[in-house]
């Protein structure tokens, strides 16, 4: 519920972003006019990351949009959205969204073993300097996401769902600007990139968001629990319980950032001795790990409807807990 809460919140953030407009720091929306300049870099790299992505399919989805990719006008809004910025008196792209199945033939659309090199998100997608929204859907993209090599600074959504993509950059995980990473349903991803658990914490006011359900992940659970993770809807087997003993309980709930998120995985194990006798701790690894994939789930720790009372007892007790523990 809480990441939910976050997601809805990143997603209203990022709307009313996208909808101000009036001063100088903020770019407008108005009508496209073909008197105004397009950004040259950008409209090129737009061409660039749809050919690489749809390749012998391009002429089909070009037709679908009724767009033409020597003329910029026709491109319909949202792939991508341009917006006017006054102090340099151009259009950039901010946000861009791919779909590989724009018509239900395209639906789920698998890789095309014939071209192997299409399909893919081309590394232009980081030469998109004002680019704030990424969304990238379907079964043709296949392969690794490109590394940003320090672009992207811009960069607060992306979301990359239902598709084949095989790995994400390391990269990825420290822009700058990022507040809302959703990497979901990829089952052929089946692990984070090397360095993950060595990455540092996310200090900044509201540190980001990240997905990562439904992907093709199994084995220990990754460690390095200060990033606000959902890895529900996986296959991990196991979780490091000495990382879990170290945890700030308290303070992870009163700032509403909890995680990571296990529920529906299918870990097994026995709940740590040393905890059961601290209740915040208890209704923190309850919501983080139940309920498990059926035929698995964490021994030893005290039945749903005792994790119910206490937590009851607990908020009635700790006033300042009542927002927080849902």
């Amino acid at each position: 519920m809480k990441n939910l809460i976050a997601f809805l919140v990143i997603s209203i953030s990022v709307v009313c972003l996208l909808q101000s407009c009036g001063n100088n720091d903020q770019p407008d929306f108005r009508p496209a006019k073909e008197y105004r300049s397009y950004n040259s870099n950008d409209s090129a790299a737009f061409c660039e990351i749809m050919k690489t992505a749809f390749g012998p399919n391009l002429d089909k989805v070009c037709d679908y949009y009724k767009m033409k990719l020597d003329s910029i006008p026709s491109w319909p809004s949202g792939t991508p959205q341009w917006q006017w910025f006054d102090d340099i008196k151009e259009y950039r792209i901010t946000q861009l969204y791919i779909n590989s199945a724009p018509t239900d033939p395209f639906s789920f659309y698998p890789p095309d073993e014939d071209n192997p090199e299409f399909g893919k998100l081309s590394d232009s997608i980081w030469d998109l300097d004002s680019l704030r929204t990424l969304r990238v859907y379907g079964g043709l993209f296949h392969g690794d996401i490109p590394s940003s090599n320090g672009k992207g600074k811009k960069m607060s959504f992306i979301n990359i769902e239902q598709t084949n993509i095989s790995s994400i950059p390391l990269d990825i995980f420290t822009l700058p600007e990022l507040g809302f990473l959703a990497v979901s349903s990829n089952h052929r991803l089946k692990r984070l990139p090397k360095g993950y658990e060595s990455l540092p914490p996310d200090d900044r006011e509201e540190p980001a968001v990240y997905l990562f359900q439904y992907n093709g992940f199994s084995g220990k659970c990754p460690g390095n629990l200060t990033r606000q993770m959902n890895f529900a809807g996986n296959n991990y087997d196991s979780v490091d319980w000495s990382e879990w003993e170290t945890i700030d309980f308290s303070s992870k709930i009163l700032k509403d950032q909890m995680g990571p998120f296990l529920y529906y995985n299918k870990i097994k194990g026995t709940f740590p001795e040393k905890l059961l006798n601290d209740t915040i701790a208890i209704l923190y690894i309850n919501t983080c790990l139940s309920p498990q994939d059926e035929g698995y789930g964490i021994s030893g720790i005290p039945s749903q409807e005792e994790i119910i009372k206490m937590r009851t007892d607990f908020k009635k007790n700790h006033p300042e807990f009542r927002d927080h523990l849902l």
